[in-house]
């Protein structure tokens, strides 16, 4: 601004310069007067302008205001208090009961009658239909068995000879025989289950197969066979 203010009284000054020239002609035709009138002239003109109000140039410089969009989240809803659980106070156990007295109530015997057997018996009439009546006949029993029992008439028969060797030796014994009876009383076969020697039981089979004899088994009171388990005792007689 200083320099602007400063180029415009230098032009001022030289156009005064010029009208001065040409209205009054060289200076060196000036006379004293005159230039002291140019020279107050000239002082006013530049009072003039250096009193003169300046222009001032103002400047607006625009400021931008920059902004940022900041997301406001909401702050979170508030957590439920927690639930306060009231606990059962605790019960006291039940006292044990007595157990309940059973009265046991004595009921008098009651007389049973037997009952005959059932017959179922059809008679005949003269009903709407034409059958003529039938009697059942109840179920026939099961068969008795009956096992074979030592015929009496040859109950001497049944014990054996003595071994001689067995007799020597002083030595006692026992044979158990399983034998098989037949329908006519006899020994069929025989096994043996044990002897205290062999010469006690070869004595003892011997004389089962000869000379036993028995009254045969029966089913419903027919003879049938069947096994019968026997046992002899050999003891030495003191004279």
């Amino acid at each position: 601004m200083y320099h602007h203010q400063i180029g415009r009284q230098s032009r001022c000054w030289r156009w005064r310069q010029a009208m001065d020239a040409n209205r009054y002609g060289d200076d060196r035709h000036l006379k004293p007067g005159s230039l002291a009138v140019a020279l107050a002239l000239n002082g006013g003109v530049l009072a003039a302008v250096l009193l003169a109000p300046s222009e001032t140039v103002t400047r607006t410089i625009e400021h931008v205001l920059q902004t940022t969009n900041i997301e406001i989240v909401p702050p979170p809803p508030p957590l439920d208090p927690p639930k306060l659980v009231r606990k059962a106070a605790p019960q006291p156990d039940p006292r044990p009961t007595s157990p309940a007295r059973i009265v046991r109530t004595e009921m008098p015997p009651t007389e049973l009658t037997p009952a005959g057997p059932s017959e179922v018996v059809v008679g005949r009439g003269a009903g709407a239909g034409g059958g003529t009546g039938v009697v059942i006949d109840p179920p026939a029993p099961p068969p008795v068995f009956v096992d074979p029992v030592i015929d009496r008439r040859f109950r001497g028969a049944f014990q054996p000879d003595y071994p001689a060797a067995e007799r020597r030796e002083g030595r006692e014994g026992s044979v158990v025989l399983r034998v098989l009876i037949g329908t006519d009383g006899r020994v069929i076969r025989a096994e043996r289950i044990s002897a205290t020697s062999d010469a006690f039981y070869t004595a003892t089979l011997r004389t089962a197969l000869a000379r036993w004899r028995f009254r045969p088994g029966t089913r419903g009171g027919v003879a049938i066979e069947r096994w019968r388990t026997m046992t002899v005792t050999f003891r030495i007689e003191e004279a």
